[in-house]
């Protein structure tokens, strides 16, 4: 549009069409606008767009098993067991609208910040059935009619089983579970993603400094038109299909230095606290340290020799309790390796 002192004006407008045999189609705009400075001090940028997803025939018309360790409330244990998604012929594809909002100053030299807005608007998502959640349900429904493991032939008790959830009927250890494939009716996310990088040059070498920061700002889920609203941002979302754990707030900080062929670097990894149905579940600090050797051999062939490890304080994951805990973690955030360390040469 402009290209003058005054900076530059640029859009792009893209139209993306799909059509599947099995009748699903979908038109989806994509519109972006970018405008930027004479002295590139300066950006600021927007796109807007939708986009479309169709159920696989996997999740139409395929039964697929899995073994998964299962938290059972009701005898007390954990338990590997076979879940069985079933086909769902009915399926209609997952559509979403995305709208981004942003801009990049450079106010002093080497030093960039960027800040960007984004929200996404998701109705009828594929979604599939927590067995794990099925569980625990059907244990609280038990237990609150006083019925225990060994009680479940009793009309009472068997009233209020699940048909999804087979059960030894003398024990009531749980043997498989049955998990129905669906469309969600509506999920929200936006948030922030900032951005600072600085880097200078000195006569010792050069160093870099950078941090990447998300804030999720809102994750609300509802499951049906007629379903309440849950607010899933700063939780664990045990309770709901439709979602994983969504700390609120994520941010790497990296600080470089480069001299000839030596690199290394620090990068400090933080996961926000964020809250499930038993407690809070502690946020996290992780350090990881990398030094890269690049030299040439063999008339100038380059080689590169790496050094790293991963959590160097070895760090424990926070603690998690809850009827749907399996591990005593998180294991959709956290990773409970401690201490690694690696080597590895690139020729």
């Amino acid at each position: 549009f402009m290209d003058s002192d005054a900076g530059l004006l640029e859009a792009q407008v893209a139209v993306r069409y799909e059509e599947y045999d099995s009748g699903f189609d979908s038109t989806d705009p994509k519109i972006g606008l970018l405008y930027r400075t004479a002295n590139e001090m300066f950006a600021l940028r927007s796109t807007w767009g939708t986009s479309f997803r169709a159920p696989t025939l996997f999740q139409q018309f395929v039964t697929d098993t899995s073994l998964n360790a299962t938290s059972d409330p009701l005898t007390s244990s954990l338990v590997f067991l076979g879940e069985t998604a079933t086909p769902n012929a009915d399926l209609v594809p997952e559509e979403a609208e995305t709208f981004t909002i942003g801009g990049t100053v450079v106010p002093l030299e080497n030093l960039s910040l960027s800040l960007d807005y984004y929200d996404v608007q998701y109705t009828d998502r594929l979604s599939q059935e927590s067995g794990q959640q099925l569980i625990v349900d059907e244990s609280a429904a038990l237990a609150a009619a006083g019925c225990g493991a060994t009680d479940l032939a009793d009309p009472n008790c068997a009233a209020l089983r699940n048909d999804q959830i087979v059960r030894d009927e003398l024990t009531g250890t749980p043997l498989r579970i049955f998990v129905n494939r669906f469309n969600a009716s509506v999920a929200e996310s936006s948030g922030l993603d900032f951005n600072l990088t600085y880097n200078w040059d000195t006569r010792f070498g050069n160093f870099l400094l950078m941090n990447d920061t998300t804030y999720i700002l809102k994750y609300d889920l509802r499951e049906t038109e007629d379903s309440e609203v849950i607010e899933g941002a700063g939780k664990r979302n045990e309770d709901s299909v439709l979602a994983n754990s969504i700390p609120e707030l994520r941010s790497n900080t990296m600080l470089g230095y480069g001299l000839g062929g030596h690199e290394a670097n620090l990068t400090l990894r933080y996961i926000d606290s964020y809250e499930d149905a038993a407690d809070t579940i502690d946020s996290w600090w992780v350090l990881d340290m990398q030094y890269n050797y690049s030299f040439n051999v063999l008339d100038d062939h380059e080689a590169t020799i790496t050094l790293g490890a991963l959590n160097v304080t070895n760090e424990d994951p926070p603690v998690v309790t809850g009827a749907t805990n399996e591990f005593g973690y998180d294991t959709k955030v956290h990773d409970p390796r401690g201490r690694m360390l690696y080597a590895r040469l690139i020729y």
